[in-house]
């Protein structure tokens, strides 16, 4: 994976810890966006290198605003 790529995957990452809920929502998509336009770079790259992405759905998904 590409240094450009992988910069562009941790800053979509670091997005989704806002405080703002509404920019937390909108780096959701954005992540998703990313995991669909990479999906076979994801699945050909050892497993620890998108561990982050694993911890960030993990987060999202225990975010306290429902609406997240």
């Amino acid at each position: 994976m590409d240094r450009d790529t992988m910069e562009q995957f941790k800053a979509i990452c670091d997005s989704c810890n806002q405080q703002d809920w509404q920019k937390r929502l909108r780096a959701i998509d954005d992540i998703q966006d990313w995991v669909e336009k990479y999906s076979k770079k994801v699945r050909s790259t050892q497993p620890g290198t998108f561990i982050s992405l694993v911890d960030t759905y993990c987060m999202l998904i225990q975010d306290n605003n429902t609406k997240v």
